[in-house]
């Protein structure tokens, strides 16, 4: 997802202010996405990344999986 690689990096690798995704387990990648798309999670670039609405929990699943 572009809304995701635009701060995590390419292939969740991380950036300067934003952790690597693929050093997290699953259980937590599924919690916190689920989170960030119900809205309950805070992001500071929520208006930017508004595609987590748009996830159902096969792409969550997926995505933590990847």
């Amino acid at each position: 997802m572009s809304a995701c690689s635009s701060c995590h990096g390419y292939n969740g690798a991380g950036g300067a202010a934003v952790s690597a995704n693929r050093q997290q387990k699953y259980v937590y990648l599924i919690n916190q996405l689920k989170n960030w798309r119900d809205e309950s999670r805070a992001t500071i670039l929520r208006d930017d990344a508004s595609d987590g609405q748009e996830l159902t929990d096969s792409d969550i699943d997926n995505l933590a999986t990847f």
